[in-house]
């Protein structure tokens, strides 16, 4: 009995964490026809947590970018990483893309909920949450803890060697890998450059793509041997996003202030005024025409991101 009643609790508080985000969702959906049929349309919300206001912020933001694709954010108040995680679900089981940065926000305490409700909603009695990483840094692993050994979760360690076995890639960074949710089929591609294991997501029901390589922001290269895998990886979006289509550019983090050009210093607690998160995937084509021409690693200021390999010019 105590076991059925903390299941009944857990689906009962995801049902109300489905309605609050729910009801943060403003804007009109943007759809783009392609090869694979129509995006499934989804919304973002007025304003995510920015650190402008930490008496009333969450520590970790849920919002409900449709039905089947959950995006969270935890705030600068939490951690002045202030990233951004991904929860897609498919028929049989669900992608976690990152856990977060230190701060200690409810990961688990939000994520699980989420699932079981998903999981009545749906009528779904066996399913699997997988818990992956867009690389291998601890802004974005910080919380593996808390879901490592929970039921319904499989884990995947964040290093390149266990992120080639468990999605079976071929080669790296060469070749790319699928992962079928159950009737959602993603497709992963490597993208290192920021860090080794570097992975991005397209979700080929909504043509996201989900990365932390571009976002706006400070994108960062930390040494010289890195910088031709960066320059390599964003010539393999740009390469993909003319070959599939995409509705937006999805990153990790915000760094940038909505005036074009304007980062936030490194480390910032609070993002007044902040950038959207979703890109337009003319950026890959903008990133990647500027890196081409580049005779050595140099740091690049455009409207939207900030090229910055910071051997070259710090953080």
């Amino acid at each position: 009995m105590p076991a059925l009643r903390s299941a009944l609790f857990l689906v009962l508080l995801g049902v109300g964490l489905l309605a609050l985000a729910r009801g943060q969702q403003t804007g009109p959906p943007r759809t783009l026809p392609g090869p694979f049929g129509p995006a499934q349309p989804g919304t973002f919300p007025a304003h995510w947590s920015d650190g402008t206001d930490c008496a009333s912020e969450p520590a970790l933001q849920v919002h409900f970018y449709n039905e089947d694709l959950v995006i969270l954010r935890q705030g600068p108040c939490s951690n002045v990483f202030a990233p951004f995680l991904y929860l897609v679900f498919g028929a049989q089981r669900a992608l976690l893309l990152d856990t977060g940065a230190p701060g200690d926000p409810p990961v688990a305490a939000t994520v699980l909920p989420l699932v079981t409700s998903w999981m009545a909603s749906h009528g779904v009695f066996s399913y699997e949450l997988v818990v992956a990483h867009t690389h291998d840094h601890f802004d974005h692993t910080a919380n593996d803890a808390q879901l490592i050994g929970q039921p319904l979760v499989t884990y995947v360690p964040p290093d390149l060697l266990s992120v080639q076995a468990f999605f079976g890639f071929t080669s790296w960074p060469g070749a790319t890998a699928t992962f079928d949710l159950g009737g959602r089929v993603l497709d992963l591609i490597p993208t290192p450059g920021h860090q080794a294991a570097g992975l991005t997501v397209y979700d080929r029901r909504t043509h996201l793509l989900l990365t932390d390589l571009v976002f706006p922001g400070h994108l960062y290269v930390f040494t010289p041997g890195e910088w031709p895998d960066f320059k390599a990886s964003v010539a393999r979006l740009r390469a993909w996003s003319e070959t599939h289509p995409v509705t937006w550019v999805l990153g990790t983090h915000v760094d940038m202030s909505s005036t074009p050009g304007v980062v936030y210093p490194f480390g910032s607690p609070a993002h007044p005024d902040e950038h959207p998160l979703e890109l337009a995937p003319a950026i890959l084509s903008e990133l990647d025409h500027a890196l081409a021409g580049l005779a050595s690693p140099a740091c690049l200021t455009f409207d939207d991101c900030v090229v910055q390999p910071v051997f070259v010019c710090g953080f």
